[in-house]
C-alpha cells in the first residue's frame, strides 16, 4: 500500500490510486470517478473522514459500458452498527448521502 491519498475536492482517480487509502473529506461531497476498466483487478479503498451534511459523495464508473464489482461497509459510531452493500450486476454509482446512504 501506497501513502494515504486526501480528497477535498471532485476528481478522476487513475490507477495509481490503487491498493491505497484514498480519504475524502469533504462535508459537502464530491464525486470520485474511477479510471476505465482495464480487467486488471484493481482495488480502491475509500474511506469517508468527515461527516456529509450536503450533496453526496458519489464514486462512479468512467463511462457507460463499466460496471463494478465488490462490496460497500458502512459503520456508524452511535449505533455500533455495521452495513454491507454489495454491487449488483449492473452497478455503476455508489452513493452516500450522509444519512440513510452511509457516508
Amino acid at each position: 500500500m501506497y501513502a494515504p491519498k486526501n480528497f477535498t475536492a471532485s476528481a478522476t482517480l487513475t490507477r495509481s490510486d490503487a491498493d491505497t487509502v484514498l480519504t475524502v473529506n469533504a462535508a459537502a461531497g464530491l464525486t470520485l470517478t474511477l479510471p476505465a476498466a482495464a480487467g486488471t483487478g484493481d482495488t480502491y479503498t475509500i474511506v469517508i473522514g468527515t461527516t456529509v451534511t450536503l450533496n453526496s459523495v458519489l464514486v462512479k464508473v468512467a463511462n457507460a459500458s463499466d460496471t463494478m464489482r465488490g462490496v460497500a461497509v458502512v459503520a456508524q459510531d452511535a449505533g455500533d452498527t455495521a452495513v454491507a452493500f454489495e454491487a449488483g450486476a449492473t452497478a455503476d454509482t455508489i452513493t452516500m448521502n450522509g444519512s440513510t446512504l452511509g457516508g
